[in-house]
């Protein structure tokens, strides 16, 4: 899902912030927007696959940014498929410690969120414990 959304938006600064549902449809037939548009899709296909998710706002900065916490049974962790000119960092399954390589980007009030995972994500973990049945 992170791939394809990066793979299928492109950053053009510009959405309609009024409905994310909205423009989560624009983003998916028009693949252009800005990082509420990535929030958008990502948020309509989590939604869709049933994943646990809450939608961060950073706090402070010139402008407003949104992405999502998950937890895939394995604890909270960032998630933000946005990828513009200035903005080539990938951050999948980032704890917060993670996203402090761009200072202030994704900065929020973490008082509002659970605890955001502090040992970075483990994928071959994950799937162990898939295996294992551990995971919902």
């Amino acid at each position: 899902m992170y791939n394809w959304v990066r793979g299928h938006i492109t950053y053009t600064g510009k959405s309609n912030k009024n409905d994310w549902r909205k423009e989560a449809i624009r983003g998916f037939y028009a693949g252009e927007g800005d990082c509420f548009t990535f929030y958008s899709v990502t948020r309509a296909l989590l939604e869709e696959l049933g994943i646990e998710y809450m939608t961060v706002t950073r706090l402070g900065g010139s402008t407003h940014h949104w992405w999502v916490i998950v937890n895939i049974g394995t604890g909270w962790y960032h998630f933000d498929p946005l990828i513009s000119r200035r903005h080539r960092l990938y951050c999948f399954m980032w704890t917060t410690e993670q996203c402090d390589k761009k200072p202030g980007f994704w900065s929020f009030d973490a008082t509002k969120y659970p605890a955001i995972a502090t040992e970075p994500f483990d994928y071959d973990a994950v799937v162990q414990a898939e295996r294992d049945g551990l995971l919902p």
